[in-house]
């Protein structure tokens, strides 16, 4: 059981970066709309906690992401894999995770789906935990969605002002210089500018990409111990 959660876990974490790699790069048209984004970026760091609602869709494979990430290392949440679900928490040092029986028999073989439902745990820095971790915290989640290259290497257009459930923001398109990739980030008009919505499209040869997200932020983030725990090794 343990070998079998370790494999499963590793296969969970390469597919749910899939997400936060291909969300929305930053652009850099307008060197005021890039500040903008710079800004909002920024502040979105340092944010007590995040709540991220997005998926990603290939021709070959779709994953949701529903996330609560904290900056004190606590957070939980829903990972989607073409339909497999696996519920994630962090608390302190551990990650937990819950599949059900078709993310086991996707990762490790029809007879690890024995194991749906189980709650499995590893250490947050270890092989396994360390790319749950990296979406279960602000800082992290951040980093990977936005990286120093892709801002670097995107154009930026300051659009129009409208509303997302709700919420007045600014529209910032976005266009990938190195792949083409194109996207709006926007960015509350109320309060601090935090990012609230990222829309990306974009085609790697004859595989087109879609992903959209929705954040809010400074929410309560409960992140609870599961009991009946199973440890990996």
């Amino acid at each position: 059981m343990p070998h079998r959660a370790a494999a499963a876990m590793a296969a969970l974490a390469a597919s749910s970066g899939t997400l936060l790699s291909a969300s929305p790069a930053a652009s850099a048209a307008s060197s005021t709309a890039k500040q903008l984004v710079v800004r909002a970026i920024a502040n979105s760091k340092t944010a007590s906690s995040v709540e991220v609602v997005g998926t990603v869709s290939t021709a070959s494979q779709t994953v949701g992401l529903n996330v609560r990430a904290s900056n004190a290392n606590r957070g939980e949440g829903t990972v989607t894999i073409n339909g497999a679900v696996v519920k994630i928490v962090r608390v302190g040092s551990s990650v937990y995770f819950r599949a059900d029986a078709a993310f086991w028999t996707q990762t490790a073989g029809a007879a690890a789906a024995a194991y749906a439902g189980e709650w499995v745990s590893t250490p947050a820095n270890g092989s396994n935990g360390k790319s749950f971790s990296e979406f279960l915290g602000t800082g992290a989640l951040f980093a990977q969605i936005f990286s120093r290259s892709e801002v670097n290497q995107a154009t930026y257009t300051e659009g129009h002002n409208t509303t997302v459930a709700g919420r007045p923001v600014l529209s910032i398109t976005v266009t990938n210089t190195h792949d083409g990739a194109s996207g709006v980030i926007d960015i509350a008009r109320t309060g601090k500018p935090y990012v609230i919505e990222l829309t990306k499209t974009s085609s790697t040869g004859s595989s087109p990409v879609s992903n959209h997200a929705q954040l809010a932020w400074n929410r309560k983030v409960s992140g609870l111990i599961p009991s009946m725990v199973v440890p990996t090794r």
